[in-house]
C-alpha cells in the first residue's frame, strides 16, 4: 500500500469525510495544514473530535494577504513541509490557491521520485483578465511538472487544458457527501410531490457563508423592490461570515420581517426542514457546494454564473444566469414554468455521483 501525502491550506469541513474515508486504502495518510483560518470561501474544521481521526501535522507559517479579481485569498508559506515528502509516495496538493507552497514542493517532488496530483477549482471567467493570463502562465510552469490533475467541473477542465497546461486532466466533480442522501431518498421524493408552490407566498433559501462577495445584500434589496407592491417573496438565509452584520443591519433599519437569518446549520435533519419548505434556493454571487446539496434534498436551484460547477449541478440551463441583473425578471417570472419534480433527474445523478471512490481510484493506480 503506498503512503499519501495531502497538502492543503486549512482543512475544510466539507473535505473531512473524504479525507476520513480515503483512510483504508492507503499505508499511511499524512494531511498537511496551516495553523490559524483562511479568509474568503475556506472555512476550517472546528470540531475537534473529528480532527482527533485524521493524521494532521499542523504547521507554524507566514500568512500573506491577496486581493484577486472577485475575492481576496490568504496564502501561507510553510516551507518546512519539505521534509514530509520523504514519508510519502504519493502528493496531492491544492491548485493555484496554494501556489506558494505548491512551488517548491512540486520541484523537491520530482526530485525525489513522487507521484504528484494537482487539484484544483479552476478557473472560468468570461473574460481572462492581464493579471490572470500571468498567474496561469506561472501556474502552467509546474502543472507540467505533475503526472495528473483533478478539476471541480467539465467547465475548469476546459479552462486547465486551454490556459493552464493541464496535459493529464480529469474531471472529479466536486460534491459533499451522498450517504445522507441515499438514505433519505424515499423521504425526498415524497416531499417532491407533495410541495405546492403558492404564487402568493414564494419562499426564497440563500445557503453559505455570508460575505460581501456572495451578493446576498443585493438580493435582500431586490426582495424589497419586489416586495414594493406586496409581500409576495420571503427570504432565509441560513450561515454565518464576515458579511452577516451588515445584512442584519439592513434588515433591521429598513423592517424587512420577512427577511429571517438563522446562523449556520450543519445538521442534515435541521437542514432538511427548510429545504423541504421552501421554493427555490437563489445564489446571487459565488456558490457551488450550496447548489449540489439543494438539488440532493430536491430544491431547484437558481444562480449567477460562477466556477463553474453549477454547468454540471444544474439540469435546466434557463436557471443559470449570467449576471445578477437578470435575477429580478427571473423571480418574477419562474412560477409560470415552476416544477419541482424538475430536479429528480439533477438528484438522482449527484447521488450516483461516486466521488470518493473516484479520488481513491486516480490517486491508487
Amino acid at each position: 500500500m503506498k503512503r499519501l501525502l495531502i497538502v492543503q491550506r486549512v482543512i475544510t469541513p466539507y473535505r473531512y469525510e473524504l479525507l476520513k474515508k480515503l483512510t483504508p486504502y492507503f499505508k499511511s495518510i499524512i494531511i498537511l495544514s496551516s495553523y490559524g483560518e483562511s479568509s474568503g470561501a475556506a472555512k476550517t474544521v472546528s470540531n475537534a473530535k473529528e480532527l482527533n481521526a485524521l493524521s494532521i501535522k499542523w504547521l507554524h507559517s507566514l500568512k500573506f494577504a491577496y486581493k484577486g479579481e472577485s475575492r481576496s485569498w490568504s496564502f501561507f508559506l510553510y516551507p518546512q513541509s519539505i521534509f514530509s515528502l520523504f514519508d510519502s509516495d504519493i502528493v496531492l496538493l491544492e491548485g493555484t490557491t496554494n501556489l506558494i507552497n505548491n512551488s517548491y514542493l512540486i520541484i523537491a517532488a520530482r526530485v525525489l521520485g513522487k507521484k504528484i496530483i494537482w487539484w484544483d477549482a479552476g478557473y472560468s471567467p468570461q473574460e481572462r483578465t492581464k493579471r490572470r493570463k500571468v498567474i496561469d502562465c506561472v501556474v502552467s510552469a509546474f502543472i507540467c511538472m505533475t503526472h495528473k490533475q483533478i478539476s471541480y467541473s467539465t467547465k475548469a477542465q476546459r479552462y486547465m487544458e486551454q490556459y493552464m497546461g493541464a496535459k493529464h486532466c480529469v474531471t472529479i466533480l466536486n460534491t459533499i457527501s451522498t450517504a445522507y442522501f441515499k438514505a433519505a431518498k424515499q423521504e425526498i421524493i415524497a416531499s417532491i410531490g407533495t410541495h405546492q408552490l403558492d404564487e402568493y407566498n414564494i419562499k426564497l433559501l440563500c445557503v453559505g457563508s455570508v460575505e460581501e462577495r456572495k451578493k446576498i445584500l443585493e438580493l435582500i434589496i431586490l426582495i424589497k423592490k419586489l416586495n414594493q407592491v406586496g409581500e409576495v417573496f420571503s427570504l432565509t438565509v441560513i450561515g454565518d461570515g464576515n458579511y452577516l452584520e451588515t445584512c442584519k443591519k439592513y434588515v433591521c433599519e429598513n423592517g424587512l420581517k420577512y427577511i429571517n437569518f438563522t446562523g449556520s446549520i450543519v445538521n442534515k435533519e435541521k437542514l432538511k426542514t427548510y429545504y423541504f419548505s421552501s421554493d427555490l434556493l437563489v445564489m446571487p454571487g459565488d456558490g457551488g457546494l450550496a447548489i449540489a446539496q439543494s438539488l440532493l434534498f430536491g430544491l431547484p436551484a437558481v444562480c449567477v454564473v460562477s466556477d463553474g460547477t453549477e454547468e454540471d449541478y444544474i439540469d435546466n440551463k434557463s436557471y443559470i444566469l449570467e449576471d445578477f441583473d437578470e435575477l429580478e425578471e427571473f423571480l418574477l417570472s419562474f412560477t409560470n414554468n415552476y416544477d419541482r419534480k424538475s430536479v429528480l433527474n439533477a438528484m438522482e445523478r449527484l447521488q450516483d455521483t461516486h466521488f470518493i471512490s473516484s479520488m481513491v481510484k486516480l490517486l491508487t493506480e
